[in-house]
């Protein structure tokens, strides 16, 4: 029995290794060497272009890996779309409402002078953008990493071990810190504890994507990278506001994110949005 238990741990520990190297090569081909091939087009274009080719990429290694190691469907990670709806509006919904509360208190607080600077094919561009990154990390995260680790151990403790390659991958990001550090691993432990009571990616990709997306309309930096907004508030550069990392700098997401993640923890989704609807 114990050798067993070792040879799975051991076959997994395989299985990740090839989850992270297909996430490497896919991210220097498209960020890398596609960056540098369509240097000279517009940057919305651009950036379209290499969302797509990431995500592309994404797919078909995910494919790959999901035929020839696991044996198993590419729709197996979680990909089915019947009866998905609500998890599509509720993760929406959610996305959106946390970094709102967010921005409300931080504003609150700060009282900022607030400009406004709409670039409608930038904001599209960066839309497109988001859509694939969210996806491309959350089929390989949520639905590969942590999907291959329920089959080892205990499902809280597999959560828990997954949301370190999340961190790991945005450890090189440009204004990393301790707080950042704690708040995508907070949100890595959310997005897990909501995949493995949904057992579906739509959830937790529509939650990611617009987390994202509506820290950017809001102003925020989004990881600590630049992206463009509907409103640009004058905020100061400290703990409260997130600084140059953007909202997940700031205690304020440690705050609702750790409100969240105890919530979830003891409730399961269903019950949470369902019940009443």
């Amino acid at each position: 029995m114990k050798n067993e238990k070792i040879k799975k741990i051991l076959i997994y520990i395989g299985k990740f290794i090839l989850a992270i190297i297909a996430v490497l090569i896919c991210t220097i081909l498209s960020q890398g060497l596609i960056g540098m091939l369509l240097s000279n087009i517009p940057t919305p274009i651009r950036k379209i272009v290499q969302g797509i080719i990431y995500l592309s990429l994404g797919i078909l290694f995910l494919y790959l890996l999901r035929k020839f190691i696991d044996k198993k469907t590419l729709f197996s990670v979680g990909f089915e779309i019947k009866g998905r709806v609500r998890d599509i509006f509720m993760g929406t919904l959610l996305g959106i409402i946390t970094v709102a509360i967010g921005f409300v208190i931080i504003y609150v607080i700060e009282k900022p002078q607030i400009d406004t600077f709409i670039r409608i094919n930038f904001i599209a561009a960066f839309f497109v953008l988001s859509v694939c990154t969210a996806l491309f990390e959350e089929m390989f995260m949520r639905g590969y990493i942590l999907n291959n680790l329920l089959d080892i151990c205990n499902k809280y403790i597999a959560v828990l071990i997954a949301a370190f390659p999340f961190v790991i991958l945005h450890l090189f990001n440009s204004h990393i810190s301790v707080i950042p550090v704690l708040t995508i691993f907070l949100g890595s432990v959310l997005l897990g504890l909501i995949y493995i009571q949904t057992k579906n990616l739509w959830f937790v990709t529509v939650f990611h994507l617009f987390f994202n997306f509506t820290q950017a309309m809001l102003g925020f930096n989004v990881s600590g990278g630049e992206s463009p907004s509907i409103i640009q508030p004058q905020l100061p550069d400290n703990l409260l506001t997130g600084g140059e990392f953007g909202f997940e700098g700031s205690y304020i997401c440690v705050i609702i994110l750790s409100i969240c993640i105890l919530y979830f923890a003891q409730k399961k989704v269903k019950n949470v949005f369902y019940k009443k609807i």
